[in-house]
């Protein structure tokens, strides 16, 4: 639902642009057609982004077993687990 709000802000956003273009005659008349697109590609954007954030943690989850049992209790980053963990095999 966030992905779709925020979507739909920046879709606006653009438009207006567009908008303001069109009135200074830089670009052509807005349509409904061109925010509802831009919504559309934007979404499936975040989407996408946010799948493949997905498959990069569990690929991290199976590459340290450890790692995700503290991600999940703690939301400790993998850098910052890292580093700790290097700190204390030191």
């Amino acid at each position: 639902m966030r992905d779709l709000l925020l979507a739909i802000m920046l879709s606006a956003f653009f438009s207006a642009l567009k908008f303001i273009g069109s009135l200074l005659h830089i670009c052509g008349r807005l349509r409904w057609v061109d925010f509802l697109g831009g919504v559309l590609t934007l979404f499936i954007f975040f989407i996408l982004w946010r799948a493949g954030h997905t498959l990069y943690y569990m690929h991290l989850y199976k590459k340290d077993p450890i790692f995700m049992e503290a991600h999940m209790r703690t939301g400790i980053s993998w850098w910052d687990y890292k580093r700790l963990r290097n700190k204390d095999c030191d």
